[in-house]
């Protein structure tokens, strides 16, 4: 039942208006990468990388899945998500992984995501659940976070040597992949460490402690001397911590003026678990130190809040589409309100998964893939296009249609892209010769000063396609 519901949400999610967060360059890029590393893994120094690494789980999943038909690629890599997020749910609620638990989160957690669209179709607050879905939108952090925090409370009490080291080596990993892990996780769990040492007087977790910090702080390192991406990103992508506060309140006002249900679920998970938090806190500072059962209801919203500080204090919310660095908190909210009704004792998993498929079902079912009225229209099978249509076209054509990205300035965009194919095509490796510019996003004179006027021009899906007679030169 678990995977029916989550394969219908996924493909509910992209017929009722929010594909693009499934087909968009960002995420298909790890499916381009992986095709090349698994024919070739020299490849993998050819990509100019993205901020974050996002090796594991994304390329390696990315990898075996890259050959399949597009919207069952995506279907597949978000049950797979999703089944993570179970398992970390599973560890949290009960230090074990239980069938039952992970079939119950994974059904609530999809019939949450088609409730919610179907109430609030395009908000914010699904926008960013939708992306809980896909690759490249930190993700693997997000599943990783869950089991981490279920393997904290595992071990607070009694640590075992195999799930302490399976921590370790998750936290150097996934770390070392993406670096918001860190900021996620590791200061909340100092909170933690430093509350159960007041309330105790006593060093009582330092294997656990070495197992989540060592590793973290390693990984940080080595990712500092290896990825210049990251560190140009963050020095070049970032406003003033009250500017970043302005763009993410202003981002709230927006969506909760239009009543946006996810964003309230997970601003009332995080209020009223904080204060549960809260109360937990100071009831183990007049006993012997924070109790296991407790753990997970701290991290939790501890997790949430670091979420949202850490970008702000950074500087990261720039535009409204940034709130995807609190992307951890529609999953934590769900974890959250499910330990509640476990606690409760009750259990709507089977009733909200009928009733999430008889939802979605008529949508869903209708479905036939991604838009493809303007790809299919294009004049040819190499051409110019910004950075949002190339690696996109790439993907749903498998290579077909290669689409040279360029920046504003009309120059290769260097980013999130092959080397190669500034020099071959994608598809066969032959010479380039591009015959025509998709111009959405890029600006008239410069396309004309760079390229000259065009023969003759199309309407492709909406999008404006310059058409040549001669093939273009690529700029340098």
């Amino acid at each position: 039942m678990a995977l029916i519901v989550t394969a219908v949400a996924n493909i509910y999610l992209m017929a009722t208006g929010l594909e693009i967060n499934f087909f968009n360059s960002d995420v298909v890029q790890p499916y381009l990468m992986g095709l090349d590393i698994s024919r070739n893994w020299h490849s993998i120094w050819t990509w100019y990388q993205a901020p974050s690494l996002y090796i594991f789980p994304d390329w390696i999943v990315a990898a075996q899945l890259s050959e399949l038909p597009a919207t069952i690629t995506q279907v597949i890599y978000g049950t797979i998500l999703v089944s993570l997020y179970a398992v970390g749910y599973s560890l949290c609620s009960q230090r074990a992984i239980s069938t039952r638990a992970v079939t119950s989160f994974a059904v609530l957690y999809s019939g949450a995501a088609i409730f919610l669209q179907w109430l609030s179709p395009g908000g914010r607050g699904i926008w960013l659940m939708a992306y809980t879905f896909a690759p490249y939108m930190h993700t693997g952090a997000v599943a990783m976070t869950i089991v981490a925090i279920g393997l904290i409370r595992s071990n607070w009490d009694n640590p075992n040597f195999r799930s302490l080291s399976v921590l370790a080596t998750l936290m150097f990993v996934v770390t070392l992949s993406d670096i918001i892990l860190l900021a996620w996780l590791v200061p909340p769990f100092f909170v933690l460490l430093a509350v159960d040492y007041i309330s105790s007087r006593k060093i009582n977790r330092h294997r656990l402690a070495i197992a989540v910090i060592i590793p973290s702080f390693g990984a940080f390192v080595v990712d500092s001397v290896i990825n210049s991406v990251r560190q140009a990103y963050m020095s070049a992508g970032t406003i003033s911590p009250a500017g970043s506060l302005r763009v993410f309140l202003g981002t709230l006002r927006d969506a909760l003026h239009q009543y946006d249900p996810m964003l309230g679920c997970i601003f009332f998970s995080l209020i009223v678990g904080s204060f549960v938090a809260t109360n937990k806190i100071l009831r183990s500072l007049s006993g012997n130190g924070i109790r296991e059962a407790d753990v997970v209801l701290i991290l939790i919203p501890g997790v949430m809040a670091a979420s949202i500080v850490a970008p702000l204090v950074k500087g990261l919310f720039v535009y409204p589409d940034h709130l995807r660095y609190i992307i951890v908190a529609p999953v934590l909210s769900l974890v959250w309100f499910c330990l509640v009704f476990k606690s409760l004792k009750i259990d709507i998993t089977i009733p909200s998964g009928i009733l999430a498929v008889l939802i979605a079902f008529p949508a869903a079912a209708a479905y036939h893939g991604p838009d493809m009225r303007m790809i299919s229209c294009l004049p040819g099978d190499t051409g110019f296009g910004d950075y949002w249509n190339s690696k996109r076209t790439l993907f749903l054509t498998k290579r077909k249609t290669h689409i040279i990205q360029l920046n504003g300035d009309i120059r290769p965009m260097r980013f999130n892209y092959n080397s190669l194919w500034f020099l071959r095509h994608a598809n066969d490796e032959t010479q380039l010769q591009p015959t025509f510019i998709i111009t959405t996003r890029l600006e008239s004179d410069k396309l004309e000063a760079q390229f000259g006027l065009p023969s003759s021009r199309k309407n492709c899906g909406g999008e404006e396609v310059w058409v040549y007679d001669k093939p273009l030169s690529v700029p340098q």
